[in-house]
């Protein structure tokens, strides 16, 4: 179970949002500027042969500067999954310098073994999905 709370805090206090928010614009506008930089190979994949969990990656970036979101999805579901999330504690970021409130969800402990199962569940199958995938 979940409750979001709200908390007054100051206008300029730090927030993972804040970073996320400047990771994902600085990044937009450089890789769309320079999408050479996108053209490198995997040095897990070159070396062992095999792909890893974020293979796909710059693809999937790539197509998501295309606006192409299946495509991204079918390089590299599990970076779209953390590309949504880097997004939307940008905009618990941005809602915390407007309103001058932080947005904080509080999970049961429960919960949070259940969210940390997932995760690892969701980064174990992308790890066995990479090794099958053709793509």
């Amino acid at each position: 179970m979940h409750v979001l709370r709200h908390e007054p805090v100051a206008r300029l206090q730090f927030h993972p949002g804040f970073v996320a928010a400047c990771i994902l614009a600085g990044g937009s506008v450089l890789l769309y500027s320079m999408p050479h930089l996108l053209s490198f190979p995997c040095v897990i994949k070159t070396l062992s042969g095999f792909s890893c969990p974020s293979c796909g990656s710059s693809r999937a970036i790539s197509a998501v500067l295309r606006a192409d979101i299946a495509a991204a999805i079918a390089y590299n579901p599990l970076f779209v999954l953390a590309l949504s999330v880097a997004a939307i504690m940008s905009l618990a970021a941005g809602y915390q310098l407007i309103s001058g409130r932080r947005l904080r969800i509080m999970l049961s402990p429960t919960a949070q073994k259940a969210l940390r199962a997932l995760l690892l569940t969701l980064l174990l199958g992308q790890l066995v999905w990479r090794l099958f995938s053709p793509i």
